[in-house]
């Protein structure tokens, strides 16, 4: 749909085009009629640009509605003693994002970095949001674990998963 309606614009540019060029080859000193044809042309042609311009901004506030957002962040504090090679993150029990780190992902982490780990549209209601973090250095095993159950409203959600001691925790923030 959004490819044909993208064709039919630039035909109707095109097509724009074309009339405007016919009419300024043939426009006389004394031919009002085509002075006012090119004139009609160019309106046209720049209402079709306004037209087109407004069906995009429609299309991307449909398409990835800001209310909807979840947007989940990573973050390591300065100098932790954690090795990361792994992070699951799931959704409501499903598995939505699996991370591999490596020597760059680590280093930046390390500076204080933030990860943008994952996002996504969901709906307002409530949510479960569960991580696994694998890495060498942790206390309790191979992992550390984080559950949370989060209230989504209206607006767009930011959750930050921090390690604390022994576990993940999942930190709302504006």
């Amino acid at each position: 749909m959004r490819y044909r309606t993208g064709l039919f614009a630039l035909f109707i540019m095109l097509l724009l085009s074309r009339m405007t060029l016919a009419a300024e080859s043939l426009a006389g000193p004394e031919d009002n009629a085509i002075e006012s044809v090119l004139s009609n042309s160019k309106t046209l042609q720049r209402e079709t640009l306004a037209l087109l311009d407004e069906l995009y901004f429609t299309e991307q506030s449909i398409l990835y509605p800001q209310q909807d957002l979840l947007l989940i962040l990573f973050a390591q504090d300065h100098g932790a003693d954690i090795y990361l090679q792994r992070l699951e993150l799931s959704i409501d029990d499903k598995p939505v994002e699996v991370h591999y780190y490596r020597g760059g992902d680590l280093e930046k982490l390390m500076d204080n970095a933030e990860q943008s780990l994952f996002s996504t549209l969901v709906p307002a209601g409530n949510h479960t949001l569960r991580a696994r973090l694998y890495g060498l250095g942790l206390m309790s095993g191979p992992y550390i674990e984080g559950e949370a159950t989060i209230a989504k409203g209206k607006k767009a959600l930011y959750i930050k998963l921090l390690i604390q001691s022994n576990s993940l925790a999942f930190k709302e923030w504006n």
